[in-house]
């Protein structure tokens, strides 16, 4: 069985690096059913998340500085992270039971 958790970090996200799709399925082998996304950089960064199989995304939304967001028992597939104008930092935490 493979681990429970995937971390995915990026200290300098740029223009270059975006947009990026984190493949929660892919790296933990099942849905992640809890974790966070956090905003640590100057810039904001646009936040998808998909929780079918595929790239079926939800409606966006932006993140600030300082800002996180908790997921808890919403069998997440997929982030997608879009870099907005500033570069940014994140941070991703995913666990699966």
């Amino acid at each position: 069985m493979a681990k429970g958790w995937q971390t995915f970090e990026d200290s300098n996200f740029v223009a270059g690096d975006s947009p990026i799709t984190l493949d929660v399925s892919g790296e933990l082998t099942r849905p992640s059913d809890t974790g966070y996304i956090a905003c640590d950089g100057a810039g904001s960064i646009q936040v998808e998340v998909a929780v079918t199989s595929g790239n079926l995304f939800g409606d966006p939304f932006t993140m600030r500085q300082g800002e996180a967001v908790t997921f808890d028992g919403s069998r997440v597939q997929k982030i997608r992270l879009t870099h907005l104008g500033t570069d940014s930092a994140y941070r991703v935490v995913c666990v699966a039971f």
